[in-house]
């Protein structure tokens, strides 16, 4: 009886720190890693598997996100008419300067580190709408690299 109460409690802390990497990789991957005291095998599928679970939802959902931005939007501020001309704000800039600089292949490796997994595939997503495949990609791409990284430090200690 107590295996079975302590097998669910390690089953319910693996599918939360799972759901916790999946959105923020950099601070619950290592986490998991000792909690759990992976090999380095483990460790990289764990972090590879929660990554990309979080890239699949995040990019799935992202329609649905932008759709519900673009809502809300004109809830609050009331316009009843799409804009004919773009307005350039800093903002807007500075994105179309780093897609120009880096593309996606930089989103992609800054992505699990610097921004969080959603935050970065919502930008990817929103940037090359039309290339989802290659969003997927990318990412996939990224976080074997990054996982690799993860688990090569965090089981050498």
């Amino acid at each position: 009886m107590f295996t079975i109460v302590l097998s669910k409690v390690l089953t319910v802390q693996f599918v939360t720190l799972f759901l916790s990497s999946a959105f923020k990789f950099l601070v619950f991957t290592p986490i998991a890693i000792q909690v759990f005291q992976m090999t380095f095998i483990e460790a990289m599928c764990f972090s590879m598997a929660s990554g990309m679970f979080g890239v699949m939802v995040t990019l799935y959902l992202s329609t649905y996100i932008f759709d519900a931005y673009s809502w809300l939007k004109h809830k609050i501020t009331g316009e009843h008419h799409k804009r004919t001309g773009k307005v350039f704000t800093p903002r807007k800039r500075k994105l179309v300067r780093f897609k120009a600089k880096y593309g996606l292949i930089g989103i992609s490796l800054i992505t699990p580190t610097i921004l969080s997994i959603p935050v970065g595939t919502l930008i990817a997503a929103r940037l090359y709408r039309h290339d989802r495949r290659h969003v997927y990609m990318y990412m996939a791409g990224s976080l074997a690299v990054w996982s690799l990284i993860f688990s090569a430090i965090f089981t050498s200690f």
